[in-house]
Parts: structure tokens; sequence; C-alpha cells
């Protein structure tokens, strides 16, 4: 959405159920959504990601009704939300070592990149290939999900590392 630096007037939208701007997008930067902050890491662009720095409106530049202001309001929660991969550096989501160390065994306990003391979880993240994902919070969410005994049942010797037992 890095072309996205205005939204059209949201008024003729009368029933509307649900509005989400997720990732990067210049409207939540430029001025449009409420005060213009460039020097936000959200907002600083990234050249792996192909997204440029945004840069705040001109006065000239259109700004919301106050029907629009009034949905943006109501989705407050939903606009512009901020994902780990906003920030990265590199992105990296499909290697062949990050696949490879998993083995095909879903939740298992890996490191990536080798010998680097960066543990994670080998999931299906996002529908993909089962890979090794370095991300505490999945880490934790597979944990409740044992310990509220949530999604797929767990195994006691493969993810006896999450708490699980039989």
């Amino acid at each position: 959405m890095e072309s996205l630096q205005v939204i059209q007037d949201l008024a003729p939208l009368k029933h509307l159920l649900g509005f989400v701007i997720f990732s990067i997008c210049p409207a939540c930067c430029n001025g449009f959504l409420g005060a213009c902050d460039t020097s936000d890491w959200f907002c600083t662009g990234n050249p792996e990601l192909g997204t440029s720095a945004s840069s705040c409106l001109g006065t000239d530049a259109p700004r919301p009704t106050a029907e629009s202001q009034a949905v943006f309001q109501q989705f407050a929660v939903s606009m512009c939300i901020r994902t780990g991969f906003d920030i990265a550096r590199v992105v990296d989501l499909l290697s062949k070592p990050q696949i490879d160390v998993c083995g095909g065994v879903p939740f298992r306990r890996c490191e990536h990149p080798p010998n680097s003391g960066a543990f994670g979880i080998c999931m299906n993240n996002r529908l993909q290939v089962l890979t090794c994902v370095v991300n505490d919070d999945y880490v934790r969410l597979r944990q409740v999900e044992i310990e509220r005994k949530l999604g797929p049942a767990c195994d006691a010797v493969k993810e006896a590392w999450l708490g699980c037992s039989s």
C-alpha cells in the first residue's frame, strides 16, 4: 500500500463492517490520518521491502471529511497495524536452511541461522511450508495452546520443550 497517500471519502459507505490498513502505508504517516511523523520507524521506509520513506502532505492536499474521520475513529484499532515484517532488515521467509532444519516436524525446536543461538519453532507461518520461525510470540502461542488444550494435540516427545506431557 505504499502508494496510498490519501483515502477517498468514506461517507457513501453507510454499512461498513470493517476497515483495515495493514502494514506500511503513507496515509498512516503523512498527516492524513493524524499528525505527520516521518521519523517514526513505521514511516522511514525499508529498502529490502522496496518501500520508500513517507513525506508530509502539502497544505493543498485533500483531507478526510468529517464522515471519513468518524469511520477512522470507529475502526482505529484496525488501522495502521504494524508487523514485525515492517521492520525486518532481511525478509527471508522461505530459505532452504529454515525449511530443512524442521525435517517436516511441526512444533519442533529449531535454531536459525545454524549455531547462532537464535531458537524458534517449526510451523506453517501464513499457510506456507513448514519452516523455522524465530519469534518468541509464536513459541508462547503454542505453549498457551498446549496449556489450554487448544489446537492440535501435542506430542509429548517432540513438544516436551514447550511443556507438553503425556
